[in-house]
């Protein structure tokens, strides 16, 4: 930046040849480069620095385990009298301590059933109960269906194709001094995500950092894969030419070295 100067001839670099071009992609990318390496070294987590609290909301939305012989008693029920249409996989989905069904069909489409087989779809009232366990006694500070995509519950794949992403989620804010979010699928009452203090510092300085992905539109695709290609293309650059100018210059000090020193030999008189 210091370097930084139009001369006589209008350049933007006093410098020439490849010197030039390494000034010129080091102002243009440089910053973008040594962010990468930032949020790179940030991905491995050193020193445990973005570690998160939670781990037992799990535990809590499914309540107590469920017997396996309640688990058998209910396959035989439903292999006895098996719901409509073609289902060619069943998940356990327990919740508040009970036994439901994740129902996969073979077109796709999903639906809870309850121990016994029949459709159980999950209501508002399940949901609120979910929150509340979550909760705590801390309170939540807002709940509610969320149908798009926010800051921290995304991806990349839900750009391509849509049923990458769940969508609508059931979202649920905590009254805390982290604002831990949570995000339930409202097919099952699983939880999807979770964001807290050190999860959205990971969102900002490794995801956002590295990927670019701020906003919603500099995730759409091509646009996100035109502007990453553009500026790995600058980083290149950038790192190219200084890896290139460094072994120019030590050529050229191993070779001035060879020089002096065949001066400065004294000559053999013996």
């Amino acid at each position: 930046i210091a370097q930084f100067k139009r001369g006589k001839s209008g350049r933007m670099s006093p410098y020439r040849g490849w010197f030039y071009w390494h000034h010129i992609a080091g102002l243009v990318f440089g910053i973008v480069t040594l962010t990468w390496v930032l949020s790179g070294t940030v991905s491995m987590n050193p020193w445990g620095f973005l570690e998160g609290r939670g781990g037992d909301e799990r535990i809590r939305l499914a309540g107590e385990p469920v017997a396996w012989r309640e688990i058998r008693a209910s396959l035989e029920r439903i292999q006895a009298s098996p719901p409509s249409g073609s289902i060619v996989r069943l998940e356990t989905a327990p919740l508040d301590g009970k036994l439901f069904w994740l129902a996969s069909r073979r077109d796709g489409s999903f639906e809870r059933l309850d121990a016994e087989g029949r459709p159980a779809a999950l209501t508002d009232a399940d949901l609120k109960g979910a929150a509340q366990r979550l909760s705590g006694e801390g309170g939540i500070a807002s709940e509610g269906t969320m149908r798009e995509d926010d800051a921290y519950y995304f991806d990349f794949r839900s750009y391509t194709s849509r049923d990458a992403l769940p969508l609508p989620v059931y979202r649920v804010v905590l009254n805390d001094a982290e604002q831990t979010r949570y995000y339930l699928d409202p097919r099952s009452g699983e939880l999807l995500r979770r964001a807290d203090a050190t999860g959205r510092a990971q969102r900002w300085l490794f995801s956002g950092l590295h990927r670019f992905d701020f906003t919603a539109w500099m995730r759409m695709r091509p646009l996100w894969d035109v502007l990453v290609l553009a500026l790995m293309l600058g980083g290149v650059t950038v790192t190219g030419t200084g890896v290139y100018l460094a072994f120019w210059r030590i050529k050229r000090d191993l070779g001035f070295k060879r020089v002096t020193r065949r001066w400065t030999e004294k000559p053999d008189t013996a």
